[in-house]
């Protein structure tokens, strides 16, 4: 039986990759802006300081769910293309190939 379609596994292992990329370089740029910031401000005090500690907070938060996320959708894809491959062969053993 010929294929009729075909996955661009380049494609999709590019896809993951950059997301990989991505995170590594959010996480760098995330401990740049974080030391620098923090010898920055050493002995500051006020209430812009608690107010820029306190959206420091926030923003550590975002990159830690953004970071969560990432994974997920990495798993995801991986979990995908595991299930694509499987379903493949199978119909390649029921329908011929």
């Amino acid at each position: 039986m010929a294929e009729t379609y075909a996955v661009d596994w380049g494609a999709f292992n590019e896809t993951l990759t950059q997301l990989s990329t991505v995170q590594s370089e959010i996480n760098e740029l995330n401990q740049q802006f974080g030391s620098g910031n923090t010898q920055a401000l050493t002995g500051w005090i006020s209430d812009v300081k608690d107010l820029f500690d306190q959206h420091k907070l926030n923003w550590n938060q975002t990159v830690a769910d953004m970071q969560t996320q990432a994974a997920a959708a990495q798993k995801a894809a991986d979990q995908c293309r595991e299930e694509y491959l499987q379903a493949h062969a199978f119909g390649m053993k029921t329908w011929g190939g």
